[in-house]
């Protein structure tokens, strides 16, 4: 007859259900913690300011252009509301 070798451990690691549920719950945490670095990395700003000539007058319907030149981002308003 010849027997088939039984492992002890059903899998590589062996764990109690307490120290597995620590595991998976510390590995979801630090999971929602990257996750959640990554998605703040895009940052949101707003800018107010008035358009004056060099008379120190308003001028209206001015456009104003933002410009990043390291991620060439540009941003463009104008003065409807």
């Amino acid at each position: 007859m010849i027997r088939t070798p039984t492992l002890a451990r059903p899998f590589p690691f062996h764990f109690a259900k307490e120290q597995l549920k620590a595991w998976v719950l510390t590995l979801a945490l630090l999971a929602q913690l990257i996750a959640g670095g990554i998605s703040r990395g895009q940052a949101t700003t707003s800018l107010r300011g008035t358009v004056t000539d060099s008379s120190g007058g308003y001028v209206s319907g001015a456009s104003v252009t933002l410009t990043n030149p390291e991620s060439k981002i540009v941003r463009a308003a104008d003065d409807r509301r």
